[in-house]
């Protein structure tokens, strides 16, 4: 099983979360293709499209969304501190039904 660092913001700290499936096989052509280009800016200077910014700004956005939707309101970017995810996954999981057949 793989797993991720989660870094917060407010403490400067990261924790170890386990995750089902081994994210970091990097072995699947699209992954090569992302590493090859990153690779391909870096060496010549460019900035990669999208951008660090634009990633950062979309995971932001996410993680607006998953704190919106545990707490029930309206969630101002940029975000001041990092949601709770164990507690907002917790949730989710619990929140989960059987697929429909």
């Amino acid at each position: 099983m793989g797993a991720l660092r989660l870094w917060r913001r407010e403490t400067n700290k990261s924790s170890r979360i386990g995750i089902g499936v081994d994210m970091l096989d990097l072995t699947h052509y699209h992954y090569k293709r992302q590493i090859d280009y990153l690779i391909h800016c870096v060496k010549g200077d460019e900035e990669p499209s999208p951008s660090g910014e634009d990633g950062r700004a979309a995971v932001e956005g996410v993680l607006a969304l998953y704190q919106s939707w545990f707490t029930g309101r309206r969630v101002d970017l940029p975000l001041e501190k990092t949601p709770p995810l164990e507690e907002i996954f917790a949730k989710l999981r619990g929140s989960a039904r059987a697929p429909r057949r």
